[in-house]
């Protein structure tokens, strides 16, 4: 069911059984007498002229509040025949109520959103997203219920448990601004209704990334360079014991790569493949994310990537405040580059370019057969994060729960691996961005290296010819764009691909470009910081 129909189920049923209240015995005159009082004296003191009520219930106890105010109040709530009862009795000047999904709708602007017996009826998933919600709105303070002392299990959306806001995963402070008990349990549990200002949840938020967890995808063929990938990223990382690698290494045994000597091996997770049994980039990417293990966050590089210092910490940060304004950010970029000097894989050079590096489309005739199109590199001179409409594969940084979402199709080859991505992402309701000062590097050359393409010996023995994965790869591309493939590798139902083709001017059905997919004109001068306008 949705979260509307749960909750609307709830409501007709009167499932918590009270009989004052639909909103359950916790929203009686008797349970709030306390708040009641309290209230209008935390409306004062904190200069509140406008509440976000939400989500609001059935205004059972606040309406005998609002009397005693000067403030503007506006209630929510999911449950659509709710909302129209309280507007047709209690809407005036200074009240009135709104259907909302507070996991999705933007909030209004407020002095103050009260969300008292809400959290603990939803999933952590679903608290998160509501949490989001609220840190995107720039509402200063959150009014919150909370069970100082209990333990936060996980529950599926509709049920109940208490949950204690200062502890895991949310972490609120212990220094609340202003609190009201309204129960205290047998058991020690205290349950009140606790107010806490937007930089203190903002910071909540970001304290449980002090041990944060990344899965870090590498791919390989045949590649010298991989073991100095690998010793490059940890070394590099400032939360060292926070990295997990998933390796798909397409190389004889002990070609390039063994984790012998290395005191982090516990963290490797590794796949070898004999080269000739090699089914291209994006079946190896498919069964490195197999390897995902519940981590917070999954970036995913190529064999051949050299990293800055602390470069974990760089991306997480990135990415948090990306999510300030978007429930599913996903960082991508061209990375800066390094060569192997003379192709010695034991002298590298590094060098960075200035700006922001941004990826557009070729000229009109770039599209290939099979609704492929070439891309290219285009570089502004921002030092901000810009909306983005193309992907670079061999660096992404997204949340690890991608891996389940959106996972990697490994009937794909090579050809269409980012067009195809990027368009799922997309539909799946992820917004694409590309941030300065990626504290990646990549080797763009290939004259170190055996690529699959070039491997003459190995081609000769390989069951299935590379060049015939290929083509049935751009066929696939075509039975994604076009919806004929379904199911978990097939297009997402948050967007349409019209939606996408109106907002890049990549229109994959007619084979066209507009300016817009050659310059980026309209996107990336698109405020990052706001949703997307869609048709």
């Amino acid at each position: 069911m949705s979260l509307e129909s749960t909750f609307t189920y709830i409501y007709e049923k009167n499932h918590w059984g009270s009989k004052e209240s639909v909103s359950g015995p916790g929203s009686t005159l008797a349970f709030t007498e306390n708040l009641r009082k309290q209230l209008p004296e935390i409306f004062k003191y904190y200069s509140i002229k406008k509440v976000f009520d939400a989500p609001c219930g059935d205004f059972n106890w606040m309406q005998h509040v609002l009397p005693h105010t000067n403030v503007e109040y506006l209630g929510a709530d999911i449950v659509r025949p709710l909302v129209d009862r309280l507007n047709a009795e209690h809407q005036s000047e200074t009240v009135t109520f709104v259907h909302m999904d507070l996991t999705k709708d933007p909030y209004p602007k407020a002095d103050l959103m009260i969300c008292r017996d809400c959290l603990h009826h939803l999933s952590h998933k679903d608290v998160k997203a509501l949490l989001n919600n609220f840190l995107k709105s720039k509402i200063p303070y959150l009014l919150t219920t909370t069970f100082t002392g209990t333990v936060n299990n996980d529950i599926k959306t509709g049920d109940y448990r208490p949950l204690d806001m200062c502890k895991p995963p949310y972490n609120f402070p212990p220094e609340i601004l202003a609190n009201v008990v309204e129960e205290r349990f047998s058991n020690g549990v205290v349950r009140e209704v606790s107010l806490w200002n937007r930089d203190q949840i903002l910071k909540a938020l970001r304290h449980k990334e002090i041990s944060p967890k990344i899965f870090l995808s590498i791919i390989s063929y045949r590649d010298p360079l991989l073991m100095s990938t690998v010793m490059s990223a940890y070394n590099n990382a400032r939360h060292k014991q926070g990295l997990a690698f998933g390796i798909v290494d397409q190389a004889y045994p002990g070609e390039f790569f063994s984790t012998n000597g290395l005191n982090y091996e516990p963290q490797i997770r590794y796949l070898r493949v004999d080269p000739e049994y090699a089914r291209g980039a994006c079946w190896a990417r498919n069964s490195a994310q197999s390897m995902w293990n519940g981590e917070n966050y999954f970036m995913q590089v190529d064999s051949h990537t050299l990293f800055d210092a602390d470069w974990d910490e760089i991306l997480i940060n990135s990415f948090l405040d990306l999510k300030e304004y978007h429930e599913k950010p996903v960082i991508t970029a061209y990375p800066h580059s390094f060569v192997a000097v003379d192709d010695n894989v034991n002298n590298l050079k590094k060098s960075k370019y200035n700006g922001l590096l941004t990826l557009v489309a070729d000229g009109p005739g770039s599209f290939q057969k099979d609704m492929y199109v070439s891309t290219h590199a285009r570089v502004l001179g921002k030092n901000e994060p810009s909306h983005a409409f193309l992907l670079s594969a061999n660096c992404l940084f997204a949340e690890g729960t991608v891996c389940e979402e959106v996972p990697y199709d490994p009937y794909l080859y090579f050809s269409g691996e980012e067009h195809s991505l990027a368009l799922r992402l997309w539909t799946h309701g992820y917004n694409l961005f590309h941030t300065p000062a990626i504290p990646v590097y990549h080797h763009y050359g290939r004259s170190y290296r055996t690529t699959v393409w070039s491997d003459a010996f190995i081609e000769n023995n390989r069951p299935q010819k590379w060049y015939n994965y290929d083509k049935n790869s751009k066929s696939r591309l075509s039975q994604i764009v076009t919806g004929e493939l379904t199911g978990a590798y097939g297009l997402g139902n948050e967007r349409t691909l019209e939606q996408y083709i109106e907002w890049t001017g990549i229109d994959y059905l007619n084979k066209t470009l507009t300016t817009k997919a050659l310059t980026g004109d309209g996107i990336f001068d698109h405020d990052y910081r706001e949703p997307l306008t869609l048709p």
